[in-house]
């Protein structure tokens, strides 16, 4: 597979790009860490993101463009919706009960550029950090492309990643929610 590297820069939000974007993984620049991503109506997407992470698929979270989209992919109730509100948009990812699944994580980032992405796709999107299991994040797109070379079809760059923690990750889905990884917003 043909690859391209995109500089943050460009108009990524129209086109032919935009289409390939719709039916490839692409790696993008996050809130917190680059991400391997791809659009949630992607047929294959969970079977290639776990073929080269070498994992399981059940890993990976979904990125919301708004808080209101959170009704296309999770079932919250009165309870978590009130945190979802307190809470987002931030790196903040919560476990809340899913569509079409028992749980999902979702996150609402605070990126204006990962929210036009978001919105311009037209749907949330996969996204998982940039690394195979057990190894460190890509912190670049050169990074990114030493590992994973053509798997990936588009790289976004945006620079180097800045050294961020990882989103806090938390499950609603028990009560009182559980704090599974404290990161970048501390959950009280």
């Amino acid at each position: 597979m043909e690859t391209v590297t995109l500089p943050l820069a460009m108009n990524l939000l129209e086109g032919e790009t935009l289409e390939t974007l719709r039916r490839s993984l692409f790696l993008t620049p996050t809130d917190t860490i680059y991400g391997i991503s791809a659009v949630l109506s992607h047929p294959r997407a969970l079977h290639e993101i776990a073929a080269i992470k070498g994992r399981d698929t059940t890993q990976v979270i979904v990125l919301i463009a708004h808080p209101n989209d959170i009704d296309r992919v999770a079932r919250p109730d009165a309870s978590q919706r009130s945190i979802l509100a307190k809470y987002w948009p931030a790196p903040i990812t919560f476990i809340l009960p899913g569509l079409e699944r028992d749980t999902i994580a979702v996150r609402c980032p605070k990126d204006p550029f990962l929210t036009r992405l978001i919105t311009a796709l037209g749907e949330p999107i996969y996204s998982t950090s940039a690394n195979r299991h057990d190894e460190s994040a890509a912190r670049s797109v050169e990074e990114a492309r030493e590992t994973f070379g053509s798997q990936i079809a588009v790289y976004i760059d945006g620079g180097a990643a800045p050294a961020r923690p990882a989103s806090t990750l938390v499950d609603l889905t028990c009560s009182p929610p559980s704090v599974i990884r404290q990161g970048a917003i501390p959950f009280t």
